[in-house]
């Protein structure tokens, strides 16, 4: 058994890319399950569309 990567052959190259390809896709997985979790639904804040206001430093709300 060789264990050099330069002396190794053909299917060794492709067992590696495969071995690779198959740890990035999990990790891309675990960070896109992980990022899509639903936050705690108590402490959530939703924010609905309705009309534009503006909020000046005097704390005075004003409707455009």
């Amino acid at each position: 058994m060789n264990h050099s990567i330069y002396g190794a052959d053909r299917a060794t190259h492709l067992k590696i890319l495969f071995v690779a390809l198959v740890m990035a896709s999990v990790g891309v997985l675990g960070l896109s399950i992980g990022s899509s979790r639903p936050i705690d639904s108590e402490r959530s804040i939703v924010l609905k569309a309705g009309r534009s206001i503006t909020v000046a430093s005097t704390n005075a709300v004003i409707a455009r």
